[in-house]
């Protein structure tokens, strides 16, 4: 999965991102599951600071917001640690009032 997240068409990163943002959206086994992952926090960070097609960074914002929503302490710490909320604060500027609220 950790490979589709760097992939060279953005087709393919959004909906390995969407699969990701699904899957956080699920139980909390789920989300572990993702966070365990090596290194897949890690790539959705890297995606929403520095992928340049919108629709990526916006699925890669609904990954760590459904690990908000639904994950443990635990969950959001690793977040913190991944550097997600520097990546959040970063995609406020968006023009895209969607990613905005997600954020």
């Amino acid at each position: 999965m950790k490979q589709l997240l760097s992939h060279q068409h953005k087709d393919i990163r959004k909906e390995s991102l969407w699969l990701l943002s699904n899957i956080a959206a699920g139980t909390r086994i789920q989300i572990s599951c993702v966070i365990h992952q090596a290194g897949l926090i890690t790539a959705v960070v890297d995606a929403l600071n520095n992928d340049q097609s919108e629709v990526v960074r916006k699925e890669a914002t609904w990954v760590i917001a459904n690990i908000c929503i639904n994950g443990t302490t635990e969950h959001i710490e690793s977040l913190v640690e991944a550097g997600a909320i520097e990546a959040l604060c970063g995609i406020l500027g968006s023009a895209d009032a969607q990613i905005i609220a997600i954020a």
